[in-house]
Protein backbone atom coordinates (compact mmCIF):
# COMPACT_ATOMS: atom_id res chain seq x y z
CA UNK A 1 0.00 0.00 0.00
CA UNK A 2 1.04 3.21 -0.87
CA UNK A 3 0.77 4.65 2.68
CA UNK A 4 3.31 2.28 4.29
CA UNK A 5 6.26 4.29 3.78
CA UNK A 6 4.27 7.34 4.91
CA UNK A 7 3.08 6.12 8.26
CA UNK A 8 6.47 4.46 8.95
CA UNK A 9 5.08 0.76 8.16
CA UNK A 10 5.88 -2.42 7.16
CA UNK A 11 3.25 -3.86 6.36
CA UNK A 12 -0.68 -3.18 6.47
CA UNK A 13 -1.72 -3.75 9.58
CA UNK A 14 -5.69 -3.81 8.64
CA UNK A 15 -5.87 -6.33 5.84
CA UNK A 16 -8.73 -8.61 5.71
CA UNK A 17 -6.50 -12.01 5.13
CA UNK A 18 -7.03 -13.78 8.92
CA UNK A 19 -3.21 -13.07 10.00
CA UNK A 20 -2.21 -14.85 12.94
CA UNK A 21 0.77 -12.02 13.48
CA UNK A 22 -1.59 -9.80 14.18
CA UNK A 23 -3.69 -11.52 16.33
CA UNK A 24 -5.07 -9.75 19.69
CA UNK A 25 -5.62 -11.95 22.80
CA UNK A 26 -8.98 -11.23 24.45
CA UNK A 27 -10.23 -12.38 27.56
CA UNK A 28 -13.16 -13.76 25.64
CA UNK A 29 -10.93 -15.41 23.01
CA UNK A 30 -8.64 -16.85 25.49
CA UNK A 31 -10.72 -18.26 27.01
CA UNK A 32 -12.88 -19.93 23.78
CA UNK A 33 -9.39 -21.57 22.79
CA UNK A 34 -8.36 -22.86 25.94
CA UNK A 35 -11.84 -24.38 26.15
CA UNK A 36 -12.14 -26.45 23.43
CA UNK A 37 -8.28 -27.70 23.50
CA UNK A 38 -9.70 -28.71 26.81
CA UNK A 39 -12.64 -30.52 25.35
CA UNK A 40 -10.00 -32.35 22.72
CA UNK A 41 -8.69 -33.18 25.40
CA UNK A 42 -11.43 -34.65 27.14
CA UNK A 43 -12.68 -36.89 23.79
CA UNK A 44 -15.66 -34.96 23.67
CA UNK A 45 -15.99 -35.69 20.38
CA UNK A 46 -17.94 -32.69 18.57
CA UNK A 47 -17.52 -28.91 19.58
CA UNK A 48 -18.92 -25.85 17.95
CA UNK A 49 -17.82 -22.43 17.70
CA UNK A 50 -20.75 -19.53 16.25
CA UNK A 51 -20.57 -16.25 15.94
CA UNK A 52 -21.80 -13.16 13.42
CA UNK A 53 -19.58 -12.45 10.38
CA UNK A 54 -16.18 -11.03 11.14
CA UNK A 55 -16.09 -11.62 15.02
CA UNK A 56 -12.83 -13.52 14.50
CA UNK A 57 -14.02 -17.25 14.10
CA UNK A 58 -11.62 -17.89 11.05
CA UNK A 59 -9.01 -16.07 13.07
CA UNK A 60 -9.34 -18.26 16.02
CA UNK A 61 -9.65 -21.48 14.54
CA UNK A 62 -6.03 -20.97 12.65
CA UNK A 63 -4.72 -19.80 15.98
CA UNK A 64 -6.20 -23.41 17.35
CA UNK A 65 -4.78 -24.75 14.40
CA UNK A 66 -1.07 -23.89 15.44
CA UNK A 67 -1.72 -25.04 18.74
CA UNK A 68 -2.53 -28.22 17.96
CA UNK A 69 -0.11 -28.67 15.19
CA UNK A 70 2.10 -31.05 17.11
CA UNK A 71 0.06 -32.83 19.24
CA UNK A 72 -2.58 -34.85 16.97
CA UNK A 73 -3.34 -35.06 13.10
CA UNK A 74 -5.28 -32.16 11.75
CA UNK A 75 -7.44 -31.83 9.00
CA UNK A 76 -8.59 -28.21 7.93
CA UNK A 77 -11.60 -27.97 5.36
CA UNK A 78 -13.19 -24.37 4.72
CA UNK A 79 -16.49 -23.79 2.85
CA UNK A 80 -16.96 -27.03 2.42
CA UNK A 81 -18.71 -30.15 0.25
CA UNK A 82 -22.63 -30.68 1.11
CA UNK A 83 -22.47 -34.03 -1.14
CA UNK A 84 -21.54 -36.71 1.02
CA UNK A 85 -18.80 -38.38 -0.96
CA UNK A 86 -17.07 -34.99 -1.80
CA UNK A 87 -17.07 -34.18 1.89
CA UNK A 88 -15.38 -37.71 2.48
CA UNK A 89 -12.84 -37.22 -0.58
CA UNK A 90 -12.07 -33.82 1.24
CA UNK A 91 -11.33 -34.86 4.91
CA UNK A 92 -8.82 -38.02 3.15
CA UNK A 93 -7.25 -35.43 1.20
CA UNK A 94 -6.59 -33.01 4.15
CA UNK A 95 -5.79 -36.04 6.24
CA UNK A 96 -3.18 -37.09 3.63
CA UNK A 97 -5.35 -40.66 3.39
CA UNK A 98 -4.38 -42.30 -0.10
CA UNK A 99 -7.68 -44.35 -0.88
CA UNK A 100 -6.28 -47.74 -2.48
CA UNK A 101 -7.97 -49.59 -5.85
CA UNK A 102 -10.43 -51.85 -3.56
CA UNK A 103 -12.05 -49.34 -1.17
CA UNK A 104 -13.92 -46.41 -0.66
CA UNK A 105 -12.70 -43.68 0.69
CA UNK A 106 -14.91 -43.88 3.76
CA UNK A 107 -13.15 -47.35 4.59
CA UNK A 108 -9.78 -45.86 3.65
CA UNK A 109 -10.64 -42.78 6.03
CA UNK A 110 -11.68 -45.43 9.20
CA UNK A 111 -8.03 -47.17 8.50
CA UNK A 112 -6.43 -44.62 8.77
CA UNK A 113 -8.26 -43.59 12.17
CA UNK A 114 -7.80 -46.90 13.44
CA UNK A 115 -4.07 -46.84 12.96
CA UNK A 116 -4.16 -43.30 14.88
CA UNK A 117 -5.60 -44.68 17.29
CA UNK A 118 -3.17 -47.71 17.83
CA UNK A 119 -0.73 -45.18 18.03
CA UNK A 120 -2.09 -43.27 20.73
CA UNK A 121 -3.70 -40.70 18.61
CA UNK A 122 -7.30 -39.04 18.12
CA UNK A 123 -7.51 -37.27 14.73
CA UNK A 124 -9.02 -33.75 14.55
CA UNK A 125 -11.15 -32.04 11.99
CA UNK A 126 -12.13 -28.72 11.66
CA UNK A 127 -14.65 -27.27 9.88
CA UNK A 128 -14.90 -23.24 9.21
CA UNK A 129 -18.17 -22.06 7.38
CA UNK A 130 -19.67 -24.78 8.57
CA UNK A 131 -23.12 -23.31 7.73
CA UNK A 132 -22.57 -24.52 4.27
CA UNK A 133 -22.84 -27.76 4.51
CA UNK A 134 -26.29 -27.57 4.79
CA UNK A 135 -28.43 -30.40 6.27
CA UNK A 136 -27.08 -33.06 3.91
CA UNK A 137 -23.04 -32.31 4.77
CA UNK A 138 -23.89 -32.08 8.61
CA UNK A 139 -25.36 -35.36 8.63
CA UNK A 140 -22.07 -36.72 6.64
CA UNK A 141 -20.42 -35.30 9.62
CA UNK A 142 -22.56 -37.47 12.26
CA UNK A 143 -22.05 -40.36 10.62
CA UNK A 144 -18.06 -39.30 10.61
CA UNK A 145 -18.64 -39.27 14.22
CA UNK A 146 -19.66 -42.96 14.55
CA UNK A 147 -16.51 -43.58 14.22
CA UNK A 148 -15.33 -45.38 17.36
CA UNK A 149 -14.45 -48.32 18.94
CA UNK A 150 -15.99 -49.97 22.34
CA UNK A 151 -13.98 -47.09 24.73
CA UNK A 152 -12.69 -44.10 22.41
CA UNK A 153 -13.92 -41.97 19.61
CA UNK A 154 -11.71 -42.28 16.66
CA UNK A 155 -12.46 -38.80 15.40
CA UNK A 156 -12.90 -35.29 16.75
CA UNK A 157 -14.98 -32.67 15.50
CA UNK A 158 -15.06 -28.37 15.64
CA UNK A 159 -17.27 -26.67 14.01
CA UNK A 160 -16.98 -23.18 13.08
CA UNK A 161 -20.04 -21.39 12.35
CA UNK A 162 -22.18 -18.38 11.96
CA UNK A 163 -25.33 -18.15 13.38
CA UNK A 164 -27.11 -20.12 10.84
CA UNK A 165 -25.57 -22.89 11.80
CA UNK A 166 -27.52 -23.19 15.32
CA UNK A 167 -30.60 -22.61 12.76
CA UNK A 168 -29.37 -25.87 11.46
CA UNK A 169 -29.09 -27.67 14.04
CA UNK A 170 -32.47 -27.12 15.49
CA UNK A 171 -33.79 -29.04 12.60
CA UNK A 172 -35.91 -31.99 13.41
CA UNK A 173 -33.57 -34.20 10.85
CA UNK A 174 -30.42 -33.10 12.69
CA UNK A 175 -31.17 -33.78 15.72
CA UNK A 176 -29.07 -36.47 16.46
CA UNK A 177 -25.82 -34.90 15.33
CA UNK A 178 -27.00 -31.69 17.59
CA UNK A 179 -27.03 -34.22 20.68
CA UNK A 180 -23.84 -35.31 19.68
CA UNK A 181 -22.36 -31.81 20.39
CA UNK A 182 -20.94 -31.65 23.48
CA UNK A 183 -19.76 -28.06 24.16
CA UNK A 184 -20.62 -24.61 22.50
CA UNK A 185 -19.42 -21.44 22.02
CA UNK A 186 -20.41 -18.40 21.32
CA UNK A 187 -17.59 -15.47 20.24
CA UNK A 188 -18.81 -11.39 20.48
CA UNK A 189 -18.40 -8.08 19.66
CA UNK A 190 -16.12 -6.31 20.82
CA UNK A 191 -16.45 -3.53 23.42
CA UNK A 192 -15.51 -0.37 22.52
CA UNK A 193 -12.18 -0.08 24.85
CA UNK A 194 -11.24 -3.42 23.29
CA UNK A 195 -12.16 -1.91 19.49
CA UNK A 196 -9.78 0.91 20.57
CA UNK A 197 -6.88 -1.60 21.91
CA UNK A 198 -7.55 -3.75 19.09
CA UNK A 199 -6.31 -0.92 16.00
CA UNK A 200 -3.87 0.26 18.56
CA UNK A 201 -2.32 -3.52 18.65
CA UNK A 202 -2.29 -4.35 15.00
CA UNK A 203 -0.60 -0.85 14.57
CA UNK A 204 1.71 -1.70 17.18
CA UNK A 205 3.12 -5.04 15.16
CA UNK A 206 3.35 -3.81 11.68
CA UNK A 207 5.38 -0.38 12.63
CA UNK A 208 9.13 -0.11 11.81
CA UNK A 209 11.80 -0.42 14.05
CA UNK A 210 11.70 2.36 16.31
CA UNK A 211 8.53 4.17 15.16
CA UNK A 212 6.81 5.53 17.95
CA UNK A 213 4.12 8.07 16.55
CA UNK A 214 0.72 7.84 17.30
CA UNK A 215 -0.73 6.52 13.42
CA UNK A 216 -4.25 7.16 15.36
CA UNK A 217 -6.06 10.36 17.40
CA UNK A 218 -8.21 9.17 20.48
CA UNK A 219 -10.80 10.93 18.48
CA UNK A 220 -10.60 8.58 15.36
CA UNK A 221 -10.19 5.32 17.36
CA UNK A 222 -13.77 6.80 19.55
CA UNK A 223 -15.22 7.02 15.88
CA UNK A 224 -13.80 3.54 14.28
CA UNK A 225 -14.88 1.62 17.80
CA UNK A 226 -18.35 3.29 17.80
CA UNK A 227 -18.99 2.98 13.28
CA UNK A 228 -17.92 -0.63 13.71
CA UNK A 229 -20.06 -1.91 16.31
CA UNK A 230 -16.95 -3.91 18.09
CA UNK A 231 -16.87 -5.99 14.39
CA UNK A 232 -13.20 -6.67 14.01
CA UNK A 233 -13.62 -6.61 9.99
CA UNK A 234 -15.37 -3.39 9.96
CA UNK A 235 -12.59 -2.15 12.04
CA UNK A 236 -10.46 -3.33 9.64
CA UNK A 237 -11.98 -1.99 6.69
CA UNK A 238 -12.70 1.71 8.48
CA UNK A 239 -8.87 2.04 9.33
CA UNK A 240 -7.38 0.99 6.32
CA UNK A 241 -9.52 3.47 4.41
CA UNK A 242 -9.41 6.44 6.66
CA UNK A 243 -5.07 5.66 6.38
CA UNK A 244 -5.91 6.27 3.01
CA UNK A 245 -7.19 9.52 3.26
CA UNK A 246 -4.76 11.05 5.94
CA UNK A 247 -2.00 9.98 3.37
CA UNK A 248 -3.56 11.85 0.22
CA UNK A 249 -3.65 14.84 2.74
CA UNK A 250 -0.08 13.69 4.10
CA UNK A 251 -1.14 14.01 6.91
CA UNK A 252 1.43 12.49 10.13
CA UNK A 253 -1.32 10.25 11.19
CA UNK A 254 -5.24 9.37 11.14
CA UNK A 255 -7.53 12.09 12.73
CA UNK A 256 -11.51 12.03 13.55
CA UNK A 257 -12.04 13.71 10.10
CA UNK A 258 -10.24 11.24 7.97
CA UNK A 259 -12.44 8.33 10.03
CA UNK A 260 -15.71 10.39 9.28
CA UNK A 261 -14.82 10.05 5.38
CA UNK A 262 -14.85 6.12 5.67
CA UNK A 263 -17.38 6.16 7.39
CA UNK A 264 -19.36 7.99 4.86
CA UNK A 265 -17.91 5.72 2.28
CA UNK A 266 -18.92 2.92 3.83
CA UNK A 267 -22.34 3.16 4.41
CA UNK A 268 -23.46 0.09 2.47
CA UNK A 269 -21.47 -2.11 5.15
CA UNK A 270 -21.74 -0.54 8.39
CA UNK A 271 -25.56 -0.10 8.55
CA UNK A 272 -26.26 -3.35 6.63
CA UNK A 273 -27.37 -6.68 8.14
CA UNK A 274 -24.32 -8.59 9.17
CA UNK A 275 -24.65 -11.09 5.98
CA UNK A 276 -23.93 -8.15 3.79
CA UNK A 277 -20.22 -8.08 5.37
CA UNK A 278 -19.02 -11.36 3.55
CA UNK A 279 -18.92 -8.94 0.10
CA UNK A 280 -16.14 -6.91 1.84
CA UNK A 281 -13.99 -10.29 1.30
CA UNK A 282 -15.33 -11.51 -2.70
CA UNK A 283 -12.48 -9.32 -4.72
CA UNK A 284 -9.49 -9.45 -2.31
CA UNK A 285 -9.13 -13.25 -2.70
CA UNK A 286 -9.43 -12.37 -6.71
CA UNK A 287 -6.27 -9.71 -6.23
CA UNK A 288 -4.23 -11.46 -3.46
CA UNK A 289 -1.52 -12.51 -5.74
CA UNK A 290 -1.19 -9.02 -6.73
CA UNK A 291 -1.10 -7.51 -3.66
CA UNK A 292 2.73 -7.43 -3.34
CA UNK A 293 3.57 -4.69 -5.30
CA UNK A 294 2.57 -1.46 -3.66
CA UNK A 295 2.05 0.36 -7.20
CA UNK A 296 -0.28 -2.75 -7.74
CA UNK A 297 -1.82 -2.09 -4.29
CA UNK A 298 -2.52 1.35 -4.92
CA UNK A 299 -4.65 0.32 -7.78
CA UNK A 300 -6.70 -2.02 -6.00
CA UNK A 301 -7.13 0.43 -3.47
CA UNK A 302 -8.99 2.59 -6.01
CA UNK A 303 -10.48 -0.30 -7.90
CA UNK A 304 -11.99 -3.24 -5.27
CA UNK A 305 -13.22 -0.44 -2.50
CA UNK A 306 -15.58 -2.87 -1.35
CA UNK A 307 -19.70 -2.26 -1.77
CA UNK A 308 -21.72 0.59 -3.06
CA UNK A 309 -21.23 3.29 -5.85
CA UNK A 310 -17.84 5.28 -4.41
CA UNK A 311 -17.54 7.17 -7.72
CA UNK A 312 -19.07 9.96 -6.26
CA UNK A 313 -17.67 10.41 -2.80
CA UNK A 314 -15.30 12.72 -1.10
CA UNK A 315 -12.87 9.65 -0.19
CA UNK A 316 -13.09 8.64 -3.64
CA UNK A 317 -11.94 11.53 -5.19
CA UNK A 318 -9.06 11.86 -2.15
CA UNK A 319 -7.88 8.50 -2.96
CA UNK A 320 -7.56 8.84 -7.03
CA UNK A 321 -5.33 12.02 -6.02
CA UNK A 322 -3.36 9.99 -4.12
CA UNK A 323 -2.84 6.99 -6.38
CA UNK A 324 -3.16 8.31 -9.81
CA UNK A 325 0.37 8.37 -11.02
CA UNK A 326 0.72 4.61 -9.76
CA UNK A 327 -2.06 4.00 -11.65
CA UNK A 328 -1.14 6.04 -14.79
CA UNK A 329 2.09 3.78 -15.24
CA UNK A 330 0.84 0.71 -14.40
CA UNK A 331 -1.79 0.78 -16.58
CA UNK A 332 0.80 2.13 -19.59
CA UNK A 333 2.86 -1.20 -19.34
CA UNK A 334 -0.21 -3.84 -17.70
CA UNK A 335 -3.38 -4.72 -19.32
CA UNK A 336 -5.67 -4.74 -16.20
CA UNK A 337 -9.20 -4.25 -15.87
CA UNK A 338 -10.68 -1.22 -15.51
CA UNK A 339 -13.37 -0.37 -12.29
CA UNK A 340 -15.95 -1.50 -14.99
CA UNK A 341 -14.86 -4.94 -15.97
CA UNK A 342 -14.13 -5.53 -12.33
CA UNK A 343 -17.66 -4.39 -11.11
CA UNK A 344 -19.14 -6.42 -14.26
CA UNK A 345 -16.86 -9.81 -12.83
CA UNK A 346 -18.82 -9.18 -9.28
CA UNK A 347 -22.44 -9.18 -11.39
Amino acid sequence: MPYLAHFGLVERPFALTPNPKLYMHTPEHTAIAQAVVYALKQEAGIVKVVGDIGTGKTLLCRILLHALVDAQPLAYINAPERDEARLVDTVCKEFGVEVGPRESAYEALRHFLLEKHAQGHIPVLMVDEAQALGIEGLESLRLFSNLETEHSKLLQIVLFGQPELDVLLKRYELRQLNQRIVHGFYTRKLTSAESEQYVRHRISRCKRKGNRRELFSKGAQALIAKSSRGIPRLINVLSEKALLVAYSDTAPRVERSHVEDAVADSKDILFAPVAMLDRTTTRRVLWAALAAEAALAAVIALLLLPLGNVTNTPFFSRVVEAVTPAVTTIMQTAALPGPESDAAQDR
